[in-house]
């Protein structure tokens, strides 16, 4: 007789099974580009240790002899990964260069899912929910603080030391933060906020490979949209960045720790890798403390740090990009991109509507690089001023950039220019 058909179950575990199979193959694909030599001397390789591995997706990671970490210890890096196959790519993405080569020491068993497993770790009634591990992706400045205190102490009052040395003689806090925010907003407005999300979703829910977070230092220069679209123009809590400046001047390092907050009140920043270096835009807390800092020209700021994966589809919608025409100019700015080889992947095209094409991403130079042109050269300017040169490296010149219009057409000249990895910056 006939064997009797899969049961719905049994059917939907086949399903799940062959949807974490192209999340390996894609994984896998994304680690194959990360290891492409980018000519000349070739980079140190960064050696990570995978300290705890859960059946969710969960997991621990440190980088042995961090260079964002005071001490040269390394700071917890935690995760979750849609498969065991997907952690060498979401570390990778923290190299400077990202094609950096880097070894990934597995000091714990990993866990393969039979499942699909709920984008992020945790989702009550979702079929691969695990109720016996319910971690999920978090990071403690406090604790993160508390670790390293006495070195962290010592970069914050490097960093009072740095701003009183600029200050002018004399000049108020408030006539110094007009001048600053006045010369900012003429030769380097915030930049927009850009959403790229490492998901899509599906009938089967959320498709991604994963993200990490980590709290550091930062540049803050590397801020490209701190929240406002103009520097010292927040709209609220309108004494709060004169007060921070106020205990920067002339304040202890206690008074200026407790003003600033800078353990308690985490800032959030999401990470946004590039050629030579990663720019940021504020996550969900920080505005005021992002924008005293670039304000008062501090060397580094104490950050929550959250890193996205690369999507592995995207649509102009996923953007925010709408309407009758942006879409349809999106899709071809991704067309450009592919041509000069500035990303990899294929572009899935909508029978009907254009703009309703679809992106099936495998690599990019940097992720802003996939926003509507407006957006894409405010966010190249910002990345031209704290890595200068680097653009022009990868094959982008400054006229791309200049203006949306000049992007737009430059994205549609046929020269490819290639992946490449110009020399690491700040």
């Amino acid at each position: 007789p006939d064997p009797p058909p899969p049961t719905l179950l049994e059917f939907r575990r086949w399903q799940d099974h062959m949807l974490n199979n192209e999340l390996i193959r894609r994984a896998r694909r994304r680690e194959e580009n990360a290891a492409r030599s980018p000519g000349g001397a070739p980079p140190a390789v960064a050696r990570w240790r995978i300290s705890i591995h859960e059946p969710n997706g969960y997991f621990e990671a440190r980088r042995e002899q961090d260079p964002g970490h005071v001490s040269g210890t390394g700071p917890r890096y935690a995760g979750w990964a849609a498969v065991p196959q997907a952690v060498p790519h979401l570390l990778s993405r923290w190299s400077v260069p990202v094609r950096c080569p880097i070894e990934v020491n597995w000091e714990c068993p990993s866990h393969s899912p039979h499942w699909l497993l709920p984008y992020g770790g945790w989702l009550p009634g979702h079929r691969g929910n695990d109720e016996d591990h319910e971690r999920t992706p978090s990071v403690s400045l406090r604790q993160a603080w508390a670790d390293d205190e006495a070195a962290h102490r010592a970069r914050f009052a490097a960093a009072i030391a740095h701003v009183r040395a600029r200050w002018p003689a004399g000049m108020s806090v408030t006539d110094y933060l007009e001048q600053a925010a006045a010369r900012l907003n003429a030769t380097l407005p915030p930049a927009r906020e850009l959403s790229v999300q490492a998901t899509h979703r599906t009938e089967d829910g959320l498709l991604g490979l994963g993200y990490t977070v980590t709290a550091g230092w930062i540049d803050p220069e590397a801020v490209a949209a701190p929240g406002a679209l103009r520097w010292n123009d927040i709209g609220y809590r309108l004494a709060v960045v004169p007060a921070m400046a106020e205990a920067m001047r002339a304040g202890s390092v206690d008074d200026a720790l407790d003003v600033w907050n800078m353990s308690g009140d985490p800032i959030r920043v999401t990470r946004f890798p590039g050629p030579a270096g990663p720019l940021y835009a504020r996550g969900s807390n920080g505005t005021h403390r992002l924008h005293a800092a670039r304000l008062l020209g501090m060397p580094a700021i104490w950050v929550a740090i959250r890193q996205e994966a690369l999507p592995l589809r995207l649509t102009a919608g996923d953007l925010g990009v709408h309407g009758r025409s942006g879409p349809e100019q999106l899709v071809a700015c991704w067309r450009g991109l592919l041509a000069k080889g500035l990303a990899a992947g294929t572009i899935e095209d909508h029978p009907t509507f254009p703009g309703l094409s679809a992106l099936h991403l495998d690599d990019i130079v940097a992720p802003w690089l996939l926003a509507d042109p407006e957006r894409a050269v405010a966010w190249a300017a910002a990345y031209d001023h704290v890595y200068p040169g680097s653009l022009a490296e990868c094959g982008i010149p400054p006229s791309a950039w200049g203006a949306a219009d000049s992007w737009f057409s430059w994205l549609h000249t046929s020269r490819p220019m290639g992946l490449s990895a110009p020399r690491p910056g700040r």
